[in-house]
């Protein structure tokens, strides 16, 4: 599969609180937690936030494969790679 067009080799994760004092256009959360911290964020920052509902792919079973829990993974980035084509009009495919 080709890439989507975002290089994220040299990313750090960072909690919204670290990211306190920027300025953002959309917010997207993944899961109900995020969701509410982006929405309290907007009490300062003037942003739009989208919550896209995601499966959260580390639940699983003591008795799961590898190829099971990696079938569930590749799921999650599926359903992600087609919100943000939909979302950004992007063409190109995930990794």
């Amino acid at each position: 599969m080709d890439e989507i067009g975002i290089d994220l080799s040299e990313h750090e994760p960072q909690s919204l609180k670290s990211l306190a004092g920027e300025t953002f256009d959309l917010i997207i959360s993944l899961s109900p937690e995020a969701h509410h911290h982006a929405i309290e964020l907007t009490r300062t920052v003037p942003a739009d936030v989208e919550y896209w509902a995601t499966h959260d792919a580390t639940v699983n079973s003591d008795s799961e494969t590898r190829e099971e829990k990696l079938v569930r993974y590749r799921g999650v980035r599926d359903e992600l790679f087609r919100k943000i084509k939909e979302r950004f009009a992007t063409t190109a495919a995930p990794v």
